[in-house]
């Protein structure tokens, strides 16, 4: 049954769920490598009982322990046990819940899951989806919304991002009970379920997997995990529904007066050149000019920096009016930044579509100052006046007191007016002076950092020439023929080194006719000779011949020069090229890098190759196995009919022996009788 709570006992959530989102930060605090799961399990219950609680899943239909403790796989239900230690990288989700007060009191439920030490990206980003997950379903809860506009703000988000998210488990209501009506699914379909209304206070909570969201539990009997051992993150609070929204009760942050949560938010108005930023105080009641940023390549850096030093609670995006020089409604680049600083900050994002986010203050410019002060003083003037040409002597004392009087509450009113609006001058100012401060600081470190790369710079400058005199060194070295033929052979002997094992090759072999190749590469009973030749003066004029007519020229000259290289190893006449050498020479031409490839492939040849005589010996030591099998069997026939023989003989030296007991039975005429035993013939041939 779906209840609905009153207003004294929503104070009373508040209160517990502020008391428990405190508990929670302390336990959180106390994750790192090395820490037992058991021993926050203890803290907790210890925090709590100090709150005036009492631990709300200890004991609940027999679960061991105060909190639930699931690691990387687990999404749930996590057993706090003293063999669960926390490792260095690994992902632990922690779900608590407290009934305050201890006697008589209300149900809240919260989780959170946290990173232990350094953790993977990967990780990092599920637990930051899951987490704003919470929130986009947070943006529909609202009285007369459905239970399916959860599920599906949820899915969606989750979904779109690459995730799944669980079906078999799901959020709840909470408040007289751990788990209350309705069932809070985290997918579904909007319209669909249940009609949220105000005063239902339920427990939000998305569970999101890395992989398949299919579950298994493990033998402990509570531990749920996922079925492809992917990992997973879950994220709760309890949240109550309200006529205009939700309102988050498990909340450290909480204004007792005005039931809001409080914190500084960030305003970042967007421009196509500049972003515009301004910080709101903690009651979110005034805001203040902070700074413009550039896009560039540390903007990210400098606002995650800015939303750890402000202790900044969320940001509102807004697109301005009325910039110089700025677009002034939602464009594809808008939309991109949005998504952009999305995924790029840690914290909660709301975003303002085709309106810029100002707060807007009650103070008067000085013109408005100015002209108050004359119209105020023309009005006494003008009374002045009529009093003078009135000449009425009578009571004339008494209304030039009582203008005075006026005269005087206006001066007040005037004076504080204008003491308050020069103190808001005064902190304008401040932040101005803090933020042209802050710009001119900023303009020393660009200067310091272009000086720096100007000074990397030419220290780069400085490696460059040096290369190139090496370069120009190595130009000299190479124009010897001499000397490129001995960095052929040496390259060639590291690629056959690197690829062929030392039996399989040799270098600088000699054929019987007296001639020699750099090297040879053996297969079975024949040899693959391999020769490092390259014609390396027409392929520089190649390359630096800009007429197209003479850069044919020397790619026939080219050519030809290979064709030589080719007759060098086969020593015969030379015909085409390509099809020449491969084709009626069997030769390859080849670069390092397709010779390393060709040299792969004789390596498997040659395995192959060891592979099919180790087959042959084997299929001759089988058949020499057969043979010896062959004469086995014919010995062991022999064996069988020898055997056969001497139990038959056996069996007639007993009958034999029966005929003597009988002769002596009749001898002794007793009753004695000798029992022959018989053996049975074997069966069959051994």
């Amino acid at each position: 049954m779906i209840t609905i709570k009153t207003p004294q006992e929503i104070d009373i959530l508040r209160q517990g769920g502020q008391k428990l989102a405190k508990i929670l930060d302390m336990v959180l605090a106390r994750v790192e490598p090395g820490v037992k799961a058991e021993e926050l399990d203890s803290y907790a219950e210890e925090l709590i009982l100090k709150a005036g609680g009492r631990p709300a899943f200890k004991g609940h239909e027999g679960f061991p322990g105060t909190l639930c403790v699931s690691v990387n796989e687990a999404i749930v239900h996590g057993v706090p046990h003293g063999e669960l230690v926390l490792n260095q990288g690994d992902v632990v989700g922690i779900d608590i819940g407290m009934q305050y007060p201890s006697e008589n009191g209300l149900y809240t439920d919260m989780a959170r899951t946290v990173g232990v030490g350094k953790i993977s990206k990967q990780a990092e980003k599920l637990i930051k989806v899951t987490e704003k997950s919470f929130f986009k379903a947070l943006k529909v809860i609202r009285q007369g919304a459905t239970v399916g506009d959860i599920g599906q703000a949820v899915q969606s988000y989750v979904e779109s991002r690459g995730y799944s998210v669980v079906r078999s488990l799901s959020g709840h209501g909470v408040g007289y009970k751990v788990h209350e009506d309705p069932k809070i699914p985290n997918f579904g379909e909007k319209g669909s379920g249940e009609i949220l209304q105000a005063g239902m206070v339920l427990a939000i909570e998305p569970m999101v997997c890395f992989g398949r969201y299919e579950l298994e539990t493990l033998d402990d009997g509570w531990t749920a995990v996922t079925k492809d051992r992917s990992l997973t993150a879950h994220y709760e609070n309890t949240v109550l529904v309200t006529d205009k929204g939700a309102e988050i009760l498990t909340k450290i942050n909480f204004n007792q007066t005005n039931k809001k949560c409080f914190g500084k938010i960030l305003g970042i108005d967007y421009g196509t050149k500049n972003i515009g930023l301004a910080i709101s105080d903690l009651e979110q009641q005034q805001a203040f000019v902070y700074d413009t940023f550039t896009i560039d390549g540390k903007f990210w850096e400098k606002i995650n920096a800015l939303i750890d030093d402000e202790k900044i609670d969320s940001i509102v995006v807004g697109l301005p009016l009325g910039m110089k020089g700025e677009y002034t409604q939602k464009t594809e680049e808008t939309v991109i930044f949005i998504e952009t600083l999305e995924n790029n900050v840690k914290i909660l994002m709301e975003t303002e579509e085709l309106k810029i986010i100002i707060f807007k203050t009650n103070m008067p410019s000085i013109f408005q100052i100015v002209l108050m002060i004359l119209v105020v003083f023309g009005f006494v003037a003008v009374i002045l006046v009529i009093f003078k040409k009135t000449g009425k002597d009578t009571g004339q004392d008494d209304k030039l007191k009582q203008v005075h009087e006026e005269m005087e509450k206006i001066k007040e009113e005037m004076k504080g007016s204008l003491e308050k609006n020069l103190d808001f001058l005064q902190k304008q100012s401040a932040a101005t002076a803090g933020m042209m401060q802050r710009q001119t600081t900023d303009t020393a470190k660009i200067v310091q950092e272009v000086t720096s790369k100007l000074e990397k710079l030419e220290a780069t400058n400085k490696q460059v020439v040096g290369f190139t005199d090496q370069l120009q060194n190595l130009e000299k070295v190479l124009t010897s023929s001499k000397n490129r033929g001995s960095l052929g052979e040496a390259s060639l002997e590291l690629i056959l080194s690197n690829i062929l094992p030392p039996q399989a090759y040799e270098m600088q072999y000699r054929f019987e006719n007296g001639e020699t190749v750099d090297a040879v590469v053996k297969i079975k009973n024949k040899i693959l000779p391999v020769d490092a030749k390259f014609s390396l003066d027409n392929y520089r004029r190649i390359l630096s011949e800009v007429n197209e007519e003479k850069k044919k020229e020397l790619e026939k000259e080219f050519k030809n020069d290979l064709k030589k290289r080719i007759d060098e190893t086969v020593k015969v006449d030379t015909g085409g090229l390509i099809d020449y050498a491969f084709k009626e020479k069997k030769v390859i031409i080849v670069s390092p890098t397709t010779f390393a490839a060709y040299l792969q492939t004789v390596l498997q040849g040659l395995r192959a190759l060891q592979i099919e005589e180790s087959a042959k010996e084997i299929r001759k030591r089988v058949e020499e196995l057969g043979r010896h099998y062959a004469s086995f069997d014919e010995y062991m026939k022999k064996l069988g009919n020898n055997l056969g023989t001497v139990v038959n003989s056996y069996n007639t030296a007993y009958k034999e022996l029966n005929k003597i007991d009988k002769d002596v039975v009749k001898i002794t005429e007793g009753e004695k009788k000798i029992e022959p035993l018989v053996l049975d013939k074997p069966q069959g041939d051994l």
